[in-house]
């Protein structure tokens, strides 16, 4: 084959490839009204290949929180991501959560009043605007850093919601770090706040998994040279101690995206086994 002719073939078969990984996930920009946040909210919807055409299928959801510094678009930058909707039968929503929103309801900042915004309108909006299953038993949350932290302290605090939740290298402890990652823009400076943050914690909820939350399954996970490894370890003993059923998964790796795509799909696959072993609720 000559050199123009194999430069040819090989723009057929990337385009070819680009239109196969295009249909293969249907993703759409929402700008969901809301009052929590004083204006509409940008959030991505990742919808499965034959989500057009299947008029009458229903689906489970599962929501995607990115982490500090990230935003709604974070977790479309993993193919692993678009692959596993691809081949399953399951929505993915990743709302903005501000750039250090850490998913609370702000007591400093009016408009930042994630934690209502999530629960009140973008659930609520994804339900009536597409073919979801509306129910706590086909709902579940995951996060990575910041969002994993906000998807455990949202199990935990409204497990009437969702049926699993699980959290990549989340942050655990919040007072850990009164320094970073502008929590005390959002919570106040710790010192002076440090019940308010020590209750905006994963860790402060790791007992409501006990109580109300103990049907919610939770799955942690880090690597061994996160930063955020002794406080991932730390929840996991303490989810031990009160008897609370969970997986924890650590292996190498450290703080970062590389991480984060390379356990993606494990994560999902636990959503969706959540889906699979729930009845109604």
């Amino acid at each position: 084959m000559r050199p123009l002719e194999r430069l040819a073939a090989a723009t057929l078969l990337a385009l070819l490839g680009a239109c196969t990984s295009a249909t293969a996930v249907g993703v759409r920009r929402e700008s969901v009204p809301s009052e929590a946040m004083s204006r509409p909210w940008p959030a991505m919807v990742v919808l499965p290949g034959d989500y057009d055409a299947s008029p009458e299928k229903r689906y489970p959801v599962i929501y995607l929180l990115h982490g500090a510094g990230g935003d709604q678009h974070s977790w479309l930058r993993s193919s692993q991501l678009k692959r596993f909707v691809g081949a399953h039968d399951v929505i993915c929503v990743s709302p903005f959560g501000r750039t250090y929103g850490w998913y609370v309801d702000s007591p400093l900042i009016a408009t930042s009043q994630l934690e209502t915004f999530l629960l009140t309108e973008l659930i609520p909006h994804v339900d009536a605007t597409y073919r979801t299953r509306p129910a706590a038993a086909t709902r579940a949350i995951m996060g990575f850093s910041m969002g994993g932290h906000g998807a455990l302290t949202l199990a935990a605090r409204h497990p009437d919601v969702f049926c699993s939740a699980s959290s990549i290298a989340g942050i655990m402890e919040l007072s850990r770090w009164p320094d970073n990652w502008n929590i005390a823009s959002v919570l106040g400076p710790r010192d002076a706040n440090r019940e308010r943050w020590d209750a905006a914690s994963a860790m402060a909820h790791a007992k409501r998994f006990t109580d109300s939350a103990k049907r919610v399954r939770i799955m942690t996970d880090c690597g061994f040279d996160d930063f955020a490894y002794p406080e991932n370890v730390a929840f996991h003993e303490l989810l031990e101690r009160l008897g609370v059923e969970h997986e924890f998964a650590e292996r190498p790796g450290a703080h970062n995206y590389k991480y984060w795509t390379s356990v993606v799909t494990e994560h999902l696959e636990f959503h969706m086994a959540s889906f699979e072993r729930e009845g109604p609720r």
